[in-house]
């Protein structure tokens, strides 16, 4: 029996594309997407701030570092972040899913403190949800085992009641290993007919 339902950010709830925000920030910095893309996504940067071991200023200090720039804070963490477009038909099926009352629902993200506040700034995201388990926040990335258990612990129930739907294939095989039910999001359509197959 699922009785709660974890959705993923990325891809899943909103939209985004990294080029647009590599090439948001290669302006601030006088330099090119491709050469943002090297120091951001490339090599650690961005996953070391998504697992908390940067904070925002630690993450905009080495940024502003590797392009010889002293950009404010706040305009550099716009832009790593201004890419992402809520993902409306997902966005409306949470909304029945809030307003049934059925099920507590929660947020399991790869994701940072930037792009977390951008996403509820903008879209008032938060709002839908109960339980939010965050990587910056729990300092583990998904497909590490660890998430999923710190995730379970915080919905307060054993994996097998819990539904979890994420874009990546070797983010839900990870979620299936530590007892989630799990499916891989293709579209909200889609998703909702799996909803009800294993939720009715």
């Amino acid at each position: 029996m699922v009785e709660f339902i974890y959705f993923d950010l990325g891809n899943v709830i909103c939209l985004f594309d990294h080029q647009i925000a590599c090439a948001k920030v290669a302006r601030l910095v006088d330099s090119t997407a491709d050469e943002v893309r090297q120091v951001l996504l490339d090599g650690d940067l961005q996953a070391r701030y998504e697992m908390g071991r940067l904070n925002s200023s630690q993450f905009v200090a080495e940024l502003n570092a590797a392009f010889e720039r002293e950009v404010a804070e706040d305009l550099l963490l716009h832009a790593v972040s201004d890419m992402f477009r809520v993902n409306l038909p997902v966005v409306v099926l949470i909304e029945r899913l809030r307003q049934s009352g059925r099920r507590r629902l929660g947020v399991l993200s790869n994701t940072c403190e930037a792009h977390w506040n951008f996403c509820c700034e903008q879209y008032s995201i938060h709002r839908f949800f109960d339980v939010f388990a965050l990587s910056y926040q729990l300092g583990s990335l998904k497909p590490d085992p660890e998430i999923y258990r710190r995730a379970a612990d915080l919905a307060g129930l054993p994996t097998k009641s819990i539904f979890f739907t994420d874009d990546r294939a070797d983010n839900v095989a990870a979620a299936k290993a530590a007892g989630f039910i799990a499916h891989q999001f293709v579209g909200a359509e889609e998703l909702e007919r799996e909803l009800k197959s294993v939720a009715s």
